[in-house]
């Protein structure tokens, strides 16, 4: 099948095969990102139960939606081949991040225990048992997200029956020594001895997790398949405490719970094991979570791995939900995600509007400190923007922006005095959860910042970790006067304009650093501004030399704080050195995973490298444009991915889209003209760039010269390229490679003009 379409799906290559079912990696042509695609093969078509089993169990799976579940995008049949869509997951898996056989950190640990657990309480609550939870089916992503695999996505048994929900029955086959020994020693007792099981099945198997993390061992592990289930039917497991010293006394209760031989004696209900996981990360007993996996001897971080979120173990979807003896009651409501939130822009109700940037400011504070909170989703600076309309309506922005609550408020300021109103907004209901007035001198401030983020986290029901914690009460600078010159820097930079604005941030950045000289975001502000007035006004090589020292000098004083290696990479992209930057981005974005500019700025460094990194520069676009949907950049970055790999048709859908949602973007006359290049049309492209000429800069005549050289005019060719060196065009990695200039490489003047410059 790869190379064809099923549906709006075209089939790119094949990840895994087993059972009656094949996993393909696969392009949405629609929305342009890349999924696992799992059809049934050609042994399973041929069965009618089978068939209708798939679709039935893939449709209910596809009903669940969490954070820490693989998604099901869609469930369809063409031409008689049923097919399951779901999102294609980027990592390791949990399988081999234990296959060294040893402990994992405590931190670590909890954190993934904790995940897991709330997967399987959400799919609980909508009457969902997993029954094959194993480290196989537990992914661990680049950016420190845990992802449970596997949710409706069936594969034959041969004990299942319509009307029969027992677990498989173990065969001969099974018994073999080393046979399928990863799925069995996972099993619950009642799934042993083949009865019928509930969700505290899969609390056992949670706990044959934990404790296999927590010791680096199996808990029941005998010789053969046999002889492991024997064990897990009889064999009590050694104490964690012997296995391993000096472990938090609840960890070891949790886990004993988990494994108790009688399902009456588990937890009954998965949200009293999530809120002991809680419990146990906020005690201090253990230190806070790595946000990525740490590396083993044989558990190496994969970072390129691509895992079919529909691997092909067995899994089968029921309704377990009795009214009979020890079924536990279903839940009246399906437990829900991690709880998003958007930080409207403050409204300044001082009385000069001068303050306007001290509102921002604040608001800005909000959103960066909710950010750092893992079980939060936040919506980006950039998509709240423009919600600035006093009379608006906060429901309907919720809507937009797809979260549930949003937070309202203003600033009115008086001298050194101010006050913050704050109002937490249910967007379902229009339910004011939270309200609170802060009053006080401007040396009040931050703890007005840090009450508001941590009464925040607290009536949205969110366990904050000790690292989490120390995140939000931390201070960039305790001095006032110093955050206050800092904030305006941040307000003029964000108005981008003529040189003198771009001066004018700069001398409030460097105020802010005189004021506090280790103040490392103001040392990453100004590093970030002198770039921009090194890219478009003053071309000194000190320029561009300041700002490397005072970004380099920021991340020695804040190792954590994501501008600082931002900044470092907008140093490295000024200089032409793309793969530096993309690797500084990386850091970036791995410091701060919500950020959705940092993915944007990732994605468009990778799509400039030589050679491009196209698949790389794609999926950071969509991750951009999964944290802030009509992101206009993301989708110019998206379609330079796509372009550097080839796929036009689906470079110019993201164009065409960057425009339909965003008309004014500066970028959409060189967007189209980079695509009418890419594709040949070379009087096209010189009709789009030539609508660019308001935009006199050195990318902008390099586009000129290399659509003439690729239609084969040297002498306009020439003359273009050398006015974008003139205005200090410098990429002579570019020019020495791309294929546009190939026809000028054998001109003596195009040698004689590129060594001028060098």
């Amino acid at each position: 099948m790869i190379g064809s379409t099923l549906s709006h799906f075209r089939i790119t290559g094949k990840l895994g095969e087993g059972g009656f079912g094949v996993v393909y990696r696969a392009e949405d042509t629609n929305l342009h990102r890349p999924v696992a695609l799992k059809v049934l093969s050609r042994s399973g078509l041929e069965r009618p139960d089978t068939r209708a089993r798939f679709m039935r169990e893939a449709r209910t799976a596809a009903a669940l939606n969490h954070p820490n579940i693989c998604t099901i995008y869609e469930v369809d049949e063409v031409d008689g081949q049923p097919f399951i869509a779901m999102e294609l997951i980027e990592g390791q898996g949990l399988d081999a991040r234990l296959a060294a056989g040893e402990p994992l950190p405590l931190d670590e640990l909890t954190r993934i225990a904790s995940r897991i657990a709330r997967a399987m309480s959400a799919a609980h609550a909508a009457g969902i048992v997993h029954r094959d939870l194993k480290p196989a089916n537990v992914m661990l992503t680049a950016d420190g997200r845990v992802k449970v695999l596997d949710f409706g996505l069936a594969k034959p048994l041969s004990a299942l029956t319509e009307g029969n929900v027992s677990d498989q029955t173990i065969t001969a086959e099974m018994t073999r020594s080393g046979t399928i020994l990863g799925t069995v020693a996972y099993m619950s007792p009642e799934q042993a001895e083949g009865k019928p099981v509930d969700a505290r099945s899969d609390v056992f198997s949670l706990g044959v997790l934990l404790y296999q993390m927590t010791t680096g061992q199996l808990p029941f592990r005998g010789d053969s398949s046999t002889s492991t289930l024997a064990k897990i039917l009889e064999a009590d497991p050694p104490p964690l405490s012997v296995a391993r010293e000096g472990l938090p006394a609840d960890l070891e209760r949790i886990v004993r719970r988990c494994l108790e031989k009688k399902p009456d004696n588990r937890y009954n209900d998965t949200r009293d094991l999530v809120a002991e996981l809680r419990n146990l990360q906020t005690t201090g007993e253990t230190e806070e979570v790595s946000v990525a996996p740490k590396k083993g001897a044989k558990g190496i971080w994969i970072a390129a791995a691509v895992v079919a979120v529909l691997a092909v173990a067995a899994l089968v979807v029921t309704r377990p939900w009795s009214t009979g003896p020890g079924g536990p009651a279903a839940p009246a409501a399906a437990a829900e995600g991690d709880p998003s939130i958007a930080v409207l822009p403050f409204h300044n109700l001082s009385a000069s509007e001068d303050n306007d940037y001290f509102s921002a400011g604040m608001t800005e504070e909000i959103i960066s400190k909710l950010s750092r909170i893992d079980g939060l989703e936040v919506a980006s600076r950039s998509s709240v923007a423009s919600y600035t309309d006093p009379a608006r309506d906060v429901q309907q922005i919720g809507r937009d922006l797809g979260v549930r609550y949003l937070l309202d408020g203003s600033v009115r300021r008086a001298g050194d005095q101010v006050r913050v109103s704050a109002q937490l907004v249910d967007g379902t209901t229009g339910r004011n959860v939270w309200s609170e007035d802060f009053e006080g001198s401007m040396s009040d401030i931050f703890a007005m910042q840090e009450r508001t983020a941590l009464t925040i986290a607290e009536r949205l029901d969110v366990q904050l970790s000790p690292e989490e914690q120390r995140g939000l009460e931390k201070r960039a600078t305790d001095n006032v006067a110093a955050y206050d010159a800092y904030l305006r820097g941040m307000d003029l930079a964000s108005q981008w304009g003529s040189r003198a604005g771009v001066q004018a941030a700069i001398e409030q950045f460097q105020q802010a650093i005189n004021l506090d000289p280790d103040y490392a975001a103001a040392m990453a502000g100004r590093a970030f501004v002198e770039c921009d007035m090194y890219r478009n006004f003053d071309n000194s090589p000190d320029r561009i030399a300041r700002a490397e020292r005072l970004a380099t000098r920021a991340a020695e004083l804040d190792p954590t704080m994501a501008d600082a290696p931002h900044a470092l990479a907008m140093v490295a992209a000024n200089r032409y050195d793309y793969a530096r930057a993309s690797d500084l981005l990386r850091k970036t974005v791995e410091l701060a995973p919500k950020v959705s500019r940092y993915w944007d700025n990732l994605s468009w460094s990778l799509a400039y490298e030589t050679p491009p990194k196209g698949e790389e520069s794609v999926r950071a676009a969509l991750r951009a444009l999964e944290l802030q949907p009509h992101f206009p950049g993301a989708y110019y970055h998206l379609a330079r991915g796509y372009i550097a790999l080839g796929k036009y048709d689906e470079a110019k859908d993201a164009f065409d889209r960057m425009v339909s949602q965003n008309p004014d973007f500066s970028a959409r006359n060189i967007g189209f003209a980079q695509y009418y290049l890419a594709i040949g049309d070379y009087d096209e492209a010189l009709v789009w760039i030539e609508r660019d000429t308001a935009r006199d800069t050195a990318l902008v005549n390099w586009y000129k010269a290399a659509i003439h050289a690729a239609a084969g005019r040297p002498d306009e060719a020439l003359k273009w390229l050398e006015v974008a060196l003139d205005k200090e065009f410098r990429d002579f990695v570019n020019l020495e490679n791309s294929p546009y200039f190939a026809s000028l490489r054998d001109d003596p003047r195009y040698e004689q003009l590129l060594d001028r410059y060098r």
